[in-house]
């Protein structure tokens, strides 16, 4: 698989309302973003801008007509954060992980029988 670039918070806000609604011109994007965040065009602009340097986006067509489309899927994104994240926190690996959640966390009956499912599934 190809390498998927780490991608910042706020640059993952952008990515969510390409993967649902995209590919989206740059005033479709704007419009889109602006319903839940108070960013100016100019900051959006940067952050299309940095996931083009990035080659997380894709833009299509030419100028004026200009669209970006995502180059990875959600769930390569997902895979690379979620790596991440296990590096940084937990040395690379899942168990300490899963075990802090299940110390923590108030599992049903349901959910341990889910979790096994997952496990046995693997």
């Amino acid at each position: 698989m190809e390498d998927v670039p780490h991608i910042s918070e706020a640059e993952w806000v952008v990515m969510e309302v390409l993967w649902q609604r995209g590919p989206l011109s740059p005033s479709e994007l704007v419009e889109a973003l602006s319903t839940t965040k108070t960013w100016s065009p100019k900051t959006i602009q940067t952050l299309v801008f940095r996931l083009l340097h990035k080659g997380v986006l894709q833009p299509l067509g030419h100028r004026s007509e200009r669209r970006y489309l995502p180059a990875f899927s959600r769930q390569q994104c997902l895979q690379t954060e979620t790596q991440s994240f296990l590096d940084r926190l937990y040395g690379g690996s899942a168990k300490p992980l899963l075990a802090t959640f299940i110390r923590s966390e108030r599992l049903s009956p349901e959910d341990i029988a889910e979790w096994k499912a997952l496990l046995d599934g693997r």
